[in-house]
């Protein structure tokens, strides 16, 4: 409330409220609620163009605030509150403030940075329009809805991740952000307005983790270079965006997730198939089959980065990232030779003697990256061994990737409870238990 007067203020007393307005405390100007101590950033004088360019540099507005001896929380950011304020290259907001206005931060374009604090839970109409200097946003995982036109060009951002939060997409919210390199679309996503991401002209990559595409139009993307600009989704939905509308118009990649080896958090692993999709995978992944020698569970390395997976191959992938991409592709895929992984497009109840790739098996007894025996349902693009152990072996194994090991001598033994000990790759599957080496069947290795 803007320049109210004496009059007003006399009656707002007399119902028990008092609003200061537009006063100014420690360079900043605020609104103040007697009634519920609270303040409100805002700008100087009856209108928000009376004054330009009231702040400069770097400023840093307080949780609290006193005025008259009294202290105010300080609790949302005005419309208008910093518009036009060229000169402001970074701004300090604090956890207290739960609201942040229409054009808050209208044509800052001197501002680089700014954190939006966990306790907002929308971003306004045109509340950061227009600020070409802005390189980089973090927006809070409790923002719910970003509004019209919330970053419209904003040409200096390269990439935004949106949270999990976020449900909704304004019209316009980031269209001509035209250094936007890279977006991330959370699966809480289920509304993008009109022309949402329109002449985002530098945009290379979309990543959308909804499951079920959104309902967009042409103009959400418009001017963008669809030829070019990669769309990754879920693998188990990469179908679904291929048919769907203005989404079909890119070239569609898959995400996978993947699971790190406790003992090594770096390395992750997954396992996986898909019937009639080839996959190309990226720098710094590999890619393996299995064969059964004798009583050993090889794996063989038969693909690495930038090689073709054939489609209707079970894979086990090796990455340094826990989201694998992939992108889909009609591109020559590699020879495969004896592969004893199966797999399934939709989902199956798994069949007997199961072993799926895990961290840890289904009663959490045994932790650690391996194969597990399973006994539900297998999801959708699930690869998966079948092995029937021999009769005394145990009923719930842990296979590693093995590092360096020589068979030398092959003793049948009764059982094995609940093996244990991880040791790693070359190639081939092992468990330990107390100390001794077993094959996938049950097998003691000397």
């Amino acid at each position: 409330m803007k320049k109210i007067t004496t009059l007003l203020l006399a009656l707002l007393s007399c119902a028990g409220t008092m609003f200061a307005s537009d006063t100014s405390v420690g360079g900043i100007w605020y609104n103040f609620d007697d009634e519920h101590l609270t303040a409100e950033v805002t700008y100087r004088g009856d209108a928000y163009d009376t004054y330009g360019n009231e702040y400069y540099g770097k400023v840093v507005i307080p949780a609290s605030v006193t005025y008259n001896t009294k202290t105010y929380s300080v609790t949302s950011i005005g419309d208008w509150a910093f518009n036009y304020c060229s000169g402001m290259t970074s701004v300090t907001i604090p956890n207290s403030v739960t609201s942040i206005g229409d054009q808050a931060f209208y044509a800052c374009s001197g501002l680089t940075s700014v954190t939006i604090p966990n306790g907002v839970i929308s971003i306004g109409e045109e509340t950061f329009y227009w600020c070409t200097g802005l390189t980089s946003v973090t927006i809070p995982n409790g923002v719910i809805s970003i509004g019209y036109q919330a970053f419209y060009a904003c040409s200096g951002l390269t990439s935004v991740t949106i949270p999990n939060s976020v449900t909704s997409i304004g019209n316009y919210a980031f269209c001509r952000c035209r250094g936007l390199t890279s977006v991330t679309i959370p699966n809480s996503v289920t509304s993008i307005g009109n022309r949402a991401f329109g002449d985002c002209t530098g945009l290379s990559s979309v990543t959308n983790y909804a499951t079920t595409p959104q309902s967009i139009n042409s103009s959400v993307f418009d001017n963008v270079d669809k030829s070019t600009c990669k769309l990754y989704v879920p693998m188990e939905s990469a179908s679904l965006y291929q048919a769907a509308e203005s989404w079909s118009d890119f070239p569609v990649c898959v995400i996978r997730s993947a699971k790190a080896e406790p003992d090594d958090a770096s390395t992750f692993y997954t396992i996986f198939y898909h019937g009639s999709q080839k996959y190309k995978l990226p720098a710094g992944m590999e890619a393996y089959t299995a064969t059964i020698n004798g009583d050993v569970l090889e794996l063989t390395k038969v693909a690495e980065g930038g090689d073709v997976i054939p489609a209707g191959t079970a894979f086990i992938l090796k990455s340094n990232a826990a989201n694998l991409t992939m992108d889909i592709t009609d591109e020559t895929p590699v020879s495969i030779g004896e592969n004893i992984l199966q797999g399934v497009d939709a989902a199956t109840s798994a069949p007997a003697n199961c072993y799926v790739l895990s961290g840890k098996s289904s009663d959490n007894s045994v932790q650690g990256i391996g194969f597990y025996r399973f006994s539900g349902t297998l999801g959708a693009h699930k690869a998966y061994l079948v092995l029937a152990p021999k009769a005394g072996a145990p009923r719930r194994l842990r296979f590693a990737f093995s590092e360096t090991n020589t068979t030398t001598n092959v003793e049948q033994v009764p059982s094995i409870q609940v093996p244990s000990t991880k040791v790693i790759e070359n190639g081939q599957l092992y468990i330990m238990h107390e100390g001794q080496m077993y094959d996938v069947r049950g097998n003691k290795v000397q």
